[in-house]
């Protein structure tokens, strides 16, 4: 698991899999993803198994891979209170992830604007 507080974080080009929490979990800060794969792993008790940010200032995720991943709301990204101009996710596939209450895929708290471009949405279940 990855937990940063403040800053800018950027990951490219790497792999998350098997986790017990969010396998990247980012508070006050800018978050860059790119050609990113994060799957097969659940929690009953987490937000976003995949990646939860909050007070996120800039969200960009492209070419990325979220699959096979369970949690309370959203089974793959959660987001809440997004404090920058906007949320991009560009490119990315979401196949086969679970949220235990809503979002199967992505699960967003009171967003400023989020815009999803060519993206795959699969087999994903709240």
């Amino acid at each position: 698991m990855l937990a940063i507080s403040g800053g800018t974080v950027t990951i490219n080009q790497s792999n998350f899999t098997k986790g017990r929490e969010s396998h990247i979990n980012i508070r006050d800060s800018k978050i860059h993803l790119d050609r990113v794969n994060i799957y097969d792993s659940a929690s009953d008790s987490s937000n976003g198994h995949g990646l939860r940010c909050e007070y996120c200032k800039d969200l960009q995720i492209k070419n990325s891979l979220f699959k096979n991943l369970a949690g309370h709301k959203g089974g793959a990204i959660h987001l809440s209170n997004l404090t920058g101009s906007e949320a991009t996710i560009s490119d990315t596939e979401f196949e086969g992830n679970t949220a235990w209450h809503i979002g199967g895929a992505i699960f967003v708290a009171t967003p400023k604007k989020l815009n999803i471009t060519s993206s795959l949405f699969l087999n994903n279940s709240a």
